[in-house]
């Protein structure tokens, strides 16, 4: 899949993310794009306790020749992230393709 998102300064990734390019954007907010593989998980950013004020991006939009996934308010972003047990986000951040 391809996945662009317009990120926030807490956007950081230690994973190598394939294909990677910035399409343009500011300090505070760039776009991006890079490609995930089905079944693939990245780490996006990170904080203590999952404060959804630091989320690493604002709108988000992953797709292929045949599905597309997208994100555009705080609610709809917040779906997209893993949770833990309890319901609460995953720290740091992970982002899965299913």
């Amino acid at each position: 899949m391809t996945v662009v998102m317009e990120t926030t300064i807490h956007f950081h990734s230690d994973d190598q993310l394939v294909g990677y390019e910035e399409l343009g954007g500011s300090y505070k907010s760039k776009i991006i794009r890079f490609k995930m593989a089905p079944g693939s998980t990245i780490r996006c950013g990170g904080t203590i306790a999952g404060i959804q004020d630091e989320m690493p991006f604002n709108k988000f939009k992953a797709y292929s020749d045949t599905d597309s996934i997208v994100a555009e308010s705080q609610d709809e972003i917040l779906d997209l992230f893993e949770k833990t047990f309890w319901g609460n986000l995953e720290t740091p951040y992970q982002l899965t393709i299913k």
